[in-house]
Parts: C-alpha cells; structure tokens; sequence
C-alpha cells in the first residue's frame, strides 16, 4: 500500500532530523559554561545580571535611555491630546495612565541580596538546590508584605524588553541595550531607529487591545467610555483584518487576531518613534 511503502522513506527522514538535532545539542553540551549559566539563570538570574551590567552598560547609558523614555512618551502624550476620535474623560485617563507608567532601565536601583544563598564550592547540582531553596525561603518571607514594584522579574543581562500591565511600567534590561538596538556612541539618529522604536513598542503595549484593559495603577478595569470603546475596536479590527491578509507560507495566513497587540504596538512604536525623531531635527 502507498503508506507502507512511504513509511522507511519518512521513518529515514525522520532519522535524519533527530541526528541533526543531536549534532546541535551535543555542541551546547560541549559548552558547559555556557550550559551552567542557562540552568542557573533563572536562579541567580541578578547575581549574572551584575557581572554582566559592570561590564557592558554604564551609568550615562542609563541616563540617556531614560532621556529618550521620557521624549517618546511626550511624543505619545501629544499624539493622544491630538486624537480626534477620543473622547475627553477617555483622553484624560489616558494621559493619566501614562503618566503614571513607571520605568525600568537596564538593571535595579537595589540589588537582590544573596548573602544568604549559600552557594559557593559545591557539586553543580547541589549548588542548584541551594539556589532554589534560596528562592522560596524569600518568597515565603515575603508574604502578606506589599507589592514592592521596584523589584525587577527579568534579569539584566537578557536581550529582551516587555510592558508589564499589572505593574503599569515597561522594562528595558541592559542584555538588550546593546548595538544594534541601543549603541551609547552612536547618534540620536541611530538609537531612535532602534531603540527607539522599540521603546514606544512597549509603551504602546499600554494602549493595545489587552493592555488597555489595565489601568493607571495596574488594575485591570474599563476605564473607557463606550462610545470610544466601540471606535476603538472598530480601528483594532481594521488592523486585525489587514494582518489576516498576509500569507505566510503556502495558503497559511496569519491570525490578525492572534497578532493584533503586537501589530498595534508595531504601528504606534515606530510612529511615536518616528515623531519625537522627526520633532528632535537631528542630521
């Protein structure tokens, strides 16, 4: 039958790809510095962060990515003084809201202490324990205490960056404030068409269809009035159906739907980007 006979063929090519597969796993093993730091990470994620903060972002790197924060989000207060289908009581909690947007750069104002993590000349894996066992003995020490929204829940030294709604505040960790995103000798032009982008990214993940179901204060609450709600939601469908128009591989088109808070950030991080570059006059 067709399917016997295909199935040595498939069963082959199968084969192949768990060798490939092997090959790629192998290299990582090989690597067990490499290897150490991704398991413990998670960890002693901070203990890492600082190692790699001393060597690769400074203070006045801080310092001008906390310029740029603030110019683009006065570029997005401006854009949303300017709507002209919001209404006033929606527009005025808006610029509440992101007035109150807290902001993190590149690593804490105050370290995690881990003098109590007793980790040190130890076999790798009880090392590990001793780190886990760390962490719970301060997650139990720290309940019916107040939220402490200083405390950092990604490490420094990771290349990533996010809106967090029920904090209201957008993190930027020092892993991906590094070339090409962020380059401290390059000029305004360059870091706001990089990072720049990506910061009014996230500060526009404040506004999109989840996260504006969040208020100023991190909760989740419907703070808009329902005319603006329903315009709203008529220009997010627009954007859903446009998405939905591409085709990705084959016939296989993309879910605008699935897509649309990162494709409404998209749209207005570049724009808010775009216009506190175009407002700075640089070049």
């Amino acid at each position: 039958m067709p399917a016997t006979a295909g199935a040595p063929q498939a069963l082959e090519a199968n084969n192949a790809r768990l060798d490939a597969a092997k090959v790629k796993l192998d290299a990582v093993l090989a690597s067990s510095e490499a290897l150490r730091v991704a398991l413990a990470s998670p960890l002693v994620a901070q203990a890492i962060g600082m190692i790699f903060v001393d060597k690769a972002f400074s203070a006045s790197s801080k310092a001008r990515m906390q310029e740029m924060v603030a110019n683009i989000k006065a570029a997005l207060g401006e854009r949303l003084r300017s709507l002209e289908w919001m209404g006033a009581a929606t527009r005025e909690r808006a610029l509440e809201k992101l007035a109150a947007m807290g902001t993190k750069i590149g690593y804490p104002d105050k370290w995690l202490d881990f003098t109590d993590a007793d980790v040190g000349a130890y076999p790798y894996a009880e090392n590990w324990m001793r780190a886990k066992a760390f962490a719970v003995r301060r997650d139990i020490a720290r309940l019916g205490s107040p939220v402490d929204r200083a405390e950092w829940f990604m490490s420094p030294h990771i290349v990533n960056a996010f809106y967090n709604g029920s904090g209201n505040e957008i993190v930027f960790p020092a892993g991906i404030l590094q070339p090409p995103f962020f380059d401290p000798r390059a000029d305004d032009a360059v870091n706001y068409g990089g990072i720049g982008m990506v910061i009014g990214h996230e500060i526009t993940h404040g506004f999109d269809d989840r996260g504006r179901r969040f208020d100023a204060k991190g909760n989740m609450t419907d703070w808009w009035s329902t005319e603006d709600a329903s315009r709203y939601l008529d220009r997010a469908g627009r954007v859903e159906r446009h998405y939905g128009g591409y085709v990705g591989i084959e016939d296989i088109a993309v879910n605008g739907k699935l897509t649309l808070g990162e494709n409404i950030s998209d749209i207005g991080g570049a724009r808010i980007a775009w216009l506190e570059a175009r407002a700075l006059k640089f070049g």
